[in-house]
This record gives C-alpha cells, sequence and structure tokens, in this order.
C-alpha cells in the first residue's frame, strides 16, 4: 500500500472511531471537551446555550422561573464579546512591539494600564470594559490602524444589562447581593475601627420585565454583525472588526513563529 494510501485509510479509521465515541458519549449523556482539536468556543457556547434556554422557556411557559438563567447566560455572553474584542486589540498592540524589538525598531504603541490589563481577566462590570474596548480601539487608530466601527447596539445592549442588574454584576447569579458603602465615606464600629461598611441588598427588589427573547435575538445579531457578518443581497461574508482584528492577530503570530518567538 501506497503512504497515501496509508494516510487515506488512518483517517477513515479515526473518522470512524470519533463518529463511535460521539454516539456513545449522546447515549451516556456525557460531553468530551479539552486537549488539542476540542477546546469548547465559550462564545459561541453561552450564545447558543441563551438560544436554547429562551426556546425551551418560551415553548414549557416557564419564561419567569428561567429568567434569571436566561439573563446571566445572556449577560456572560455579552461579557465575553467585550473581552474576546479587548484581547484581540491588546494581543496585536503586544505582538508588534515584540516584532518591533526583534527588529531594532521603536516601539510605536500606547498600551493599556497594567489595571486595565487585570480587568480583562478579573472584572465582570460591563460599562469598564466597554470603556476598555473603546480606548484600545482608539489608540490603535491613533497608530495608523484601519478599523470598522464597534457595532451600532453594542453599547445600548450595555446599557440595558447594566440597568437591569441595577448596576450590580451579580445580580443575575444571587438572591442578594454585597453593597459597599464608597470609598469616602467610613463607618466606625463597635470596637472603635473604622472601616467600609458592607451591608445586603435583594436582587430584583422591585418587578423587573426582562425582554429575554428580543435581548437574545440582538445578541446573535450584535456577535454576527461583530464576528460573522454577511452581504444583505449575496449573503456572501464581507469584511467587520471581528475578522479584521483576527486576520491581523493570525498574520503577526504567523510572523512571531517565524522568528522562532512561538
Amino acid at each position: 500500500m501506497e503512504p497515501k494510501d496509508d494516510l487515506i485509510e488512518g483517517m477513515k479509521q479515526a473518522s470512524a472511531e470519533a463518529h463511535e465515541r460521539r454516539e456513545a458519549d449522546l447515549k451516556a449523556g456525557t460531553a468530551r471537551i479539552g486537549g488539542w482539536l476540542a477546546q469548547p468556543d465559550y462564545l459561541r457556547a453561552y450564545l447558543r446555550g441563551g438560544s436554547v434556554l429562551v426556546a425551551h422557556a418560551q415553548a414549557t411557559d416557564t419564561l419567569d422561573e428561567l429568567a434569571v438563567v436566561c439573563g446571566y447566560v445572556q449577560r456572560h455572553a455579552l461579557e465575553l464579546v467585550l473581552k474576546d474584542v479587548i484581547s484581540l486589540f491588546y494581543g496585536i498592540a503586544d505582538a508588534r512591539d515584540r516584532l518591533a524589538d526583534i527588529r531594532g525598531e521603536t516601539r510605536v504603541n500606547t498600551p493599556p494600564s497594567n489595571k486595565a490589563r487585570e480587568r480583562l481577566t478579573q472584572s465582570h462590570d460591563l460599562e469598564q470594559l466597554l470603556r476598555d474596548l473603546t480606548s484600545a480601539r482608539e489608540r490603535a487608530l491613533a497608530q495608523g490602524s484601519q478599523y470598522h466601527e464597534l457595532p451600532a447596539d453594542l453599547a445600548p445592549l450595555v446599557a440595558e444589562f447594566v440597568q437591569l442588574e441595577g448596576g450590580i454584576a451579580e445580580t443575575f447569579r444571587y438572591p442578594s447581593v454585597r453593597l459597599r458603602v464608597p470609598k469616602n465615606v467610613s463607618i466606625r464600629t463597635h470596637t472603635g475601627v473604622e472601616t467600609t461598611l458592607i451591608t445586603r441588598q435583594q436582587s430584583f427588589q422591585d418587578e423587573t420585565i426582562i425582554p429575554v427573547s428580543l435581548l437574545q435575538s440582538r445578541l446573535e445579531a450584535l456577535v454576527n454583525a461583530l464576528f460573522w457578518p454577511e452581504d444583505a443581497d449575496t449573503g456572501k461574508p464581507i469584511d467587520s472588526l471581528g475578522f479584521e482584528l483576527v486576520a491581523e492577530d493570525s498574520h503577526l503570530m504567523g510572523e512571531l513563529y517565524a522568528h522562532g518567538e512561538l
């Protein structure tokens, strides 16, 4: 048997084995993720999870009962949108700096602050993350880069979720949330020590209308516009901010790899 035939036969066998495993996993109710070929796509997963939840809630008349779960999954999808695009901007700027160092050139990028980098992994504040994203794009434009605008509905979606959660990121996650007195206000305890007062507040103290179906549709449209837009007439893919960033990031990673930096 020729080497080419061996390769084809091996690919067929691997495909058959993968199909058998998937069928066995489906029967057992088991998921299989991780490793080189099966890293989860968190944004797609949360976006699709929101769609499944909303459809189930509507079909079973459980919109009220599942509202916080739908809202949490949708909110997290929006947070992932913000963080994914911020991460691309930061990664591109860092790669450019590394290439400049390799070539003995002067760095021209204005890097994000250390606090901004910390927020990328530690913050859940949608408004602050949106500000960080806007700043990252503005820094890139100031260095001569050309990028599409942010999707028009991004800021309104952030504003709507912030309003629904009362400005507290944990509202959809827990029945009560912690409130802190502003830093410039201190409380003297019975021991004489001044401290910041921590109190708890019930989530959704007043009746709240959550348009879970409309929010899901807007989120899906947002992600499509950002990463997978299509021409309205032809249905063919068109450029977008997300496409530009992914393409540039891949190009820069290729250059770094060529220099033995990856």
